[in-house]
């Protein structure tokens, strides 16, 4: 179980550099397009999102194995510090944002997308041999 905590910390670490890659390509792209502003508040919503998702995965998945109540209750917390270190990284963030929401909403909904096939890819059982 130890192992699988582990791995479930090392996906959250992946994860983590695919959404920050990701969204520094995008950013950059939205910034050569369109202006410096829409590429900054892209990577503000892509970020804060993914920075929450990685908080999350190590607030769950660390601790020690114990039983389903104190893990559901790790995975509770983390959940809500995920969306309170998002809400708080784009409060700060608000003088970049303010010029560009659409660019915003669109990073905090391609970082939730990219969990989602992250997590959707992963989940696949490998068969063979």
């Amino acid at each position: 179980m130890l192992r699988h905590f582990q791995n479930q910390l090392n996906q959250g670490a992946k994860l983590l550099v695919l959404q920050a890659l990701s969204a520094v390509i995008i950013a950059l792209a939205w910034s050569l397009i369109d202006s410096p502003s829409q590429g900054v508040a892209f990577m503000i919503g892509a970020l804060a999102v993914a920075l929450g998702q990685f908080l999350q995965s190590v607030v769950a998945f660390t601790g020690g194995v114990r039983g389903a109540a104190p893990w559901f209750s790790r995975l509770l917390l983390g959940v809500l510090l995920k969306w309170v270190l998002v809400f708080s990284i784009m409060l700060a963030g608000m003088k970049w944002i303010a010029p560009a929401p659409f660019a915003t909403l669109a990073g905090l909904v391609f970082s939730l997308l990219v969990i989602q096939l992250f997590n959707y890819y992963d989940a696949k059982v490998k068969r063979g041999s």
